[in-house]
């Protein structure tokens, strides 16, 4: 018989999953398990937390104050997932990344009793701050930090006394807890920009002798005689730490002797006569205060100023009235330490007799430029025989580079040519027995100018701030001074003291100003303050005087 044929199987029963058995459905269902299994998951809030928080992320922040005052904790320890911060001078802390959900934070700090508390990040919206209040465990000092020459209060100012350091708030205060057990605890107040000072605080809760006067930081050289000779010299800015820089050898001498700084204060020019039988030309870095040698010879300096970097100085060689190179007109690189040759004169002849010479008349230093004028004279007072030459006015750049002329006086129309610089504006007067001229240098030339402009130029001293954008001076009346700040080119004057008896010395970065009194006191101000400076020290003032050019170290 033949064999039965093979049994269909049988149908697969209808029903509202079949479509699972499909391959869509099979891939639909893998996905829906992960949903099912995410839900399930976020049903157990720690793992909710960390399967969110890995994408919601948010800035969150936490203050600490204290308990009994209320004032802002700073310098507490905030210990929070493996991160710790310090709150600052507010009390706070930021965190910039916390993933959603709750947060635990300890808070310590010396002499308080640590604390705990909860940063809650939601799902949606911001961050709540959180306030954590520390119990005190000492006894509470206020303190404050205020800037000695001004009296203004210092921010962020940390003071750190037992173990414990606290930073100033916007007005300079802060409140630090201290050991009740001793009546005084020793200390130091720190601040960016200022001098560190040592204190002894008074463990009261509130004591005037825990307000502290911060000195900015820096260094004023000046002149001293205190010891017999004359010492190079230096001091804070409030006078104290006073130290001798260099000290004199007993041959300096009076009418021989110039310190001159410049203007940012970090390089000081100093001709002396200490170990020779002429005056030399130094340079002391006050970086390190090193001494080294800029020129020397047997010739005469006269110190001119400073031009940024670069110090302006004029020569004069003992050389026959015929002979080349008795004047030249130099500067020194202080910062590259390379000594440059502006300019030299010429001479003609071959007697006292029978001789035409160029002499160094004047120099001015005006922005980037050298201004100095070259004249001529010869062995009768007529300069018979000069009328073919000219007396000229020259212009280079403090390295020598762009010399040019600016402007000729023929000889026989010009006896010589005088110039003078105060503050922006340089002014030439062209002596001609009667018939002088004046011009004032405007855009790289000299035009035209009144006699009344020249002698009002003459009438002050202007001292440029080391920024170049303000300026400083005096004018007398009635016998005293009144004093001037302007803006760059010396205009829009404000008066800030009157009939004083200061006058002015020169800058200390564009905030702070130096006056002297009676030509041997130094004091230093603001312009708010000028009515009442903070000295600084005495000072020597040689008796030869002071030419300010572009540095300071003199004083009326």
């Amino acid at each position: 018989m033949p064999a039965a044929p093979d049994k269909a199987p049988p149908p697969k029963p209808a029903g509202r999953f079949s479509w699972l058995q499909t391959p869509k459905g099979r891939a639909a269902a893998g996905v829906l398990g992960v949903v099912l299994l995410a839900a399930a998951a976020l049903a157990v809030p720690a793992v909710r937390y960390k399967t969110v928080g890995a994408f919601v992320k948010k800035s969150a922040s936490l203050q600490v104050t204290d308990s009994e005052t209320g004032k802002p904790v700073s310098k507490a320890l905030v210990a929070i997932d493996g991160q710790l911060e310090t709150t600052d001078s507010n009390g706070r802390v930021q965190y910039g990344k916390l993933g959603y959900g709750p947060h635990n934070a300890t808070v310590t700090k010396k002499h308080y009793r640590s604390a705990d508390a909860t940063i809650k990040v939601p799902l949606t919206g911001s961050t709540s701050n959180t306030t954590v209040k520390l119990k005190a465990t000492g006894r509470q000092v206020a303190v404050k930090a205020v800037n000695k020459i001004t009296g203004k209060p210092l921010a962020k100012a940390e003071l750190t006394a037992a173990d414990s350091s606290v930073l100033t708030d916007d007005k300079g205060e802060a409140s630090i807890v201290l050991p009740a057990s001793a009546s005084t605890t020793k200390g130091t107040v720190k601040l960016g920009g200022y001098n560190d000072l040592a204190v002894e605080l008074k463990n009261a809760s509130a004591d005037p002798a825990n307000t502290f006067s911060l000195v900015p930081a820096g260094k004023v050289y000046f002149l001293s005689k205190r010891t017999g000779v004359i010492n190079v010299m230096k001091s804070d800015l409030d006078g104290s730490n006073a130290s001798v820089v260099l000290a004199g050898t007993g041959n300096e001498m009076d009418h021989d002797t110039v310190l001159q700084a410049s203007r940012d204060w970090k390089y000081l020019a100093l001709k002396a006569k200490r170990d020779s039988a002429k005056a030399k030309l130094y340079l002391i870095d006050t970086s390190s205060d090193q001494l080294s040698v800029i020129d020397e010879g047997n010739m005469d300096i006269r110190a001119l100023g400073w031009h940024n970097e670069y110090f302006i100085y004029h020569v004069e060689r003992e050389v026959k009235s015929w002979e080349p190179r008795k004047n030249s007109l130099k500067s020194y690189n202080a910062k590259m330490r390379r000594l440059i040759v502006i300019d030299e004169t010429a001479a003609a002849g071959n007697s006292d007799y029978n001789y035409v010479q160029e002499y160094l008349a004047e120099v001015e230093i005006h922005e980037n430029e050298v201004l100095y004028v070259k004249n001529l004279r010869g062995p009768t007072y007529m300069y018979v025989g000069l009328e073919d030459k000219t007396n000229v006015v020259y212009s280079s750049r403090p390295d020598g580079a762009n010399k040019r002329t600016i402007k000729e006086f023929p000889a026989g129309q010009s006896r010589w040519v005088s110039m003078y610089r105060r503050g922006t504006e340089v002014f030439v007067q062209n002596y001609n027995g009667g018939a002088e001229g004046y011009f004032r240098y405007v855009k790289g030339t000299f035009v035209a100018a009144q006699a009344s402009e020249y002698s009002s130029v003459r009438a002050r001293d202007i001292l440029e701030s080391p920024s170049s954008q303000q300026t400083f001076w005096s004018e007398t009346r009635d016998g005293k001074f009144s004093l001037f700040i302007g803006n760059a080119d010396a205009g829009d004057g404000k008066e800030i003291a009157s009939l004083s008896t200061y006058s002015p010395y020169g800058w200390y970065s564009d905030e702070y100003i130096l006056v002297s009194k009676g030509g041997s006191e130094l004091f230093i101000a603001t312009k708010e303050t000028m009515s009442k400076p903070l000295k600084i020290t005495d000072y020597h003032r040689p008796d030869g005087g002071f030419q300010y050019g572009h540095g300071y170290g003199g004083g009326q």
